[in-house]
């Protein structure tokens, strides 16, 4: 979701960047900010659920019926 709305503020930059250079300069490296935290917080949500399912896993009683 994230991604389908930093795509929809770019391409409203890109429709408004003659109208405000400057505004638009400042937008830009925000938008280049919140990308790479976009990206930053989608691995570490990976690393946690990757965790997480190890310790579920790990939890899981063996056939044996003991954990």
């Amino acid at each position: 979701m994230t991604q389908t709305i930093n795509q929809k503020l770019w391409v409203q930059l890109e429709n408004t960047e003659h109208l405000h250079p400057h505004n638009t300069m400042i937008t830009r490296q925000l938008l280049l900010d919140l990308n790479e935290r976009s990206k930053q917080q989608e691995l570490a949500l990976r690393a946690i659920m990757d965790a997480l399912s190890k310790i579920v896993f790990l939890t899981q009683p063996t056939e044996g019926g003991t954990q």
